[in-house]
């Protein structure tokens, strides 16, 4: 697991400080596994992880598969997307699809409301200081894959 741990400071491009830096370790944990004094711990497996999501836990813990784990689909493949309603004669598809457009409405009419309440508290005067910040970004492609984005530390 130890060559493991180098290969990843060398495919991220960094010194060993840094990397113990970025993970939030001290820079001595690294230096003695990258010496073979000490092997990584959970702790240090987990804060890998954390900190690199794109890693293989199965590669870092095992040494099976490839270091950086390709992208898996967020949707089902059997996740249907919401259609418009069809212009159709017959009576029962032409009531599904009054109830599919009325419900369409309602969903706009909605998020319009929101929009207007979220305007309106943007005049209000701010009562607290809440300190918020990104914890992380997801990316969905076009092709139903994703990849999340965590801000560095």
């Amino acid at each position: 697991m130890n060559k493991r741990v180098i290969e990843i400071i060398e495919n991220k491009k960094l010194t060993p400080s840094r990397f113990a830096d970025k993970i939030g370790v001290p820079r001595s944990t690294i230096s003695h596994i990258i010496s073979g004094r000490n092997k990584p711990s959970m702790e240090l497996i987990t804060k890998i992880a954390d900190y690199y999501p794109d890693i293989s836990l199965d590669w870092l813990i095992k040494g099976k598969g490839d270091m950086i784990e390709t992208q898996t689909s967020l949707f089902d493949e059997s996740f249907e997307q919401i259609k418009k309603p069809e212009t159709t004669s017959s009576p029962a598809k032409t009531e599904n699809a009054k109830t599919n457009l009325h419900l369409e409405t309602e969903l706009i009419d909605s998020a319009k409301s929101n929009k207007e309440q979220t305007s309106e508290k943007k005049h209000e005067p701010e009562s607290q200081d809440i300190k918020v910040s990104v914890s992380k970004i997801i990316l969905v492609y076009n092709d139903d894959t994703f990849k999340v984005l965590k801000p560095q530390r």
